[in-house]
């Protein structure tokens, strides 16, 4: 009984840990690529850790940070280059 126990424990420990292994492969949602270097950048960035460049910007309509290597802003719309929504 002991033993069957123990290989069950083993099977679960095994799984859990593919599991976990699986998820560390998943590569980070990138944001783009920066405006001063290039360099990958993901999404919730602020500012580039390689060159210091601002990799987002509060769009002036809504408040809320937009890329800026995105034209329109993900919140409202507004056209960044126009300055039209």
């Amino acid at each position: 009984m002991v033993l069957f126990f123990l290989i069950i424990l083993g099977v679960v420990t095994y799984g859990i840990l593919g599991e976990l292994e699986r998820r560390k492969d998943v590569p980070a949602e990138e944001g783009g690529a920066c405006p001063g270097c290039g360099s990958p950048v993901e999404a919730d960035w602020i500012v580039c850790p390689r060159c210091r460049a601002m990799v987002r910007e509060q769009c002036s309509e809504c408040g809320q940070l937009r890329a800026l290597f995105h034209r329109y802003c993900t919140g409202c719309g507004h056209d960044s280059e126009k300055g039209q929504a």
